[in-house]
């Protein structure tokens, strides 16, 4: 028999709100409770964004503003977040920063490697061979805090690979997070062997492991069916690699 109390493991997840963040909610029937937070309505969002411009700048924030600012739980990554709601339903909505540049950068995510990497040429290598693994999943969710490093006591090196979700879009064009040669974020052969000498690869070296990924992309159809992926899903996922023809 399964207990469902307060100090059961199992309790926490029932007593955790259904309008928590992560889209995912507990309970012991299919219609979920009602929001028990105050929201931002989105008619909110532009004084939202102008008391955040406030607090980068180290101004004085009214009351109301600061009523906009603690209403609902914010989320982690690249930049502050809060949650809004419309229609009752909740958004995610990111705020730009009043010293937003263009874009992020592999080019000066590599630079920064050689400063306090002690031997840096296979992660450079493998940095290169992550982006061009997100280009070809249509991960474009690929910012800088989606890269991660570990010490080891006398250097630093990349982390184990994480984050990385197949994004199914439309067209046949893909832009990256991040600047990845002399054309911005554009994903294509072009833009990649660019400014491969950045990550210290020739452009045979470049287009070599290019090549080889995308070769072992190609069986993505067979990993995921056997995965028990539905055909329905499947065919979503389509959109996350029928971009190729145009690379």
């Amino acid at each position: 028999m399964l207990c469902l109390c307060e100090h059961h493991s199992v309790g926490y997840l029932l007593n955790s709100a259904a309008d928590r963040i992560g889209a995912l909610s507990f309970g012991v029937g299919k219609v979920p409770p009602a929001p028990v937070r105050k929201f931002n309505k989105t008619v909110d969002l532009k004084k939202l964004i102008q008391a955040a411009h406030k607090l980068e700048q180290n101004l004085a924030v009214n009351e109301t503003e600061r009523d906009l600012l603690m209403a609902g739980p914010s989320a982690g990554g690249a930049r502050p977040k809060t949650t809004v709601e419309h229609e009752n339903h909740l958004w995610l909505a990111k705020f730009p920063a009043i010293n937003d540049r263009q874009q992020y950068s592999y080019l000066d995510l590599a630079d920064q490697m050689r400063r306090w990497i002690k031997n840096p040429k296979s992660d450079l290598k493998e940095l290169f061979k992550r982006m061009v693994f997100n280009g070809l999943v249509s991960n474009t969710d690929d910012h800088p805090r989606n890269h991660g490093f570990l010490f080891s006591g006398n250097s630093y090196n990349l982390s184990p690979v994480y984050d990385i979700v197949p994004k199914p879009e439309t067209g046949s064009t893909r832009y990256l997070a991040m600047e990845i040669g002399r054309h911005g974020r554009v994903f294509n052969l072009e833009n990649i062997l660019s400014r491969c000498d950045a990550f210290d690869l020739s452009k045979d070296e470049a287009k070599k492991l290019f090549d080889g990924l995308k070769s072992k992309l190609k069986n993505w159809h067979a990993y995921y069916s056997a995965q028990g992926l539905t055909p329905a899903d499947m065919k979503y996922l389509e959109g996350a690699f029928n971009h190729w023809d145009g690379l």
